[in-house]
């Protein structure tokens, strides 16, 4: 049997990245603090790929208080397609990592 280098390589690229996201998510969402949060912005980015097709992503930022009173600002980690600026969400946020919230 012979490996394939060059996918084993890019699996390692592409999933190393993805599941540091994914644990910082979950453990946001384990021992994070309780906050609610109004959307503030909503911010696309568009990227092309080698076929041409066009991706667009929505970074979506709240503003909450967090337990020592401090208003801070940061974009969620986890949005959901149908947020507008305005809306009022429930996040879960790091002491110490406070610009990095997700949704609860």
């Amino acid at each position: 049997m012979k490996f394939d280098w060059e996918m084993i390589v890019a699996m390692i690229i592409v999933g190393v990245p993805f599941l540091i996201v994914i644990g910082r998510i979950l453990f946001t969402k384990m021992r994070g603090v309780d906050a609610e949060a109004v959307v503030v912005r909503l911010d696309e980015s568009s990227s092309a790929d080698a076929d041409g097709d066009i991706w667009t992503q929505t970074h979506v930022y709240v503003r909450y208080q967090t337990q020592d009173g401090r208003r801070v600002e940061g974009e969620l980690a986890n949005p959901k397609n149908f947020m507008s600026v305005g809306d009022w969400v429930t996040i879960k946020y790091v002491p110490g990592r406070e610009d990095n919230p997700v949704l609860a």
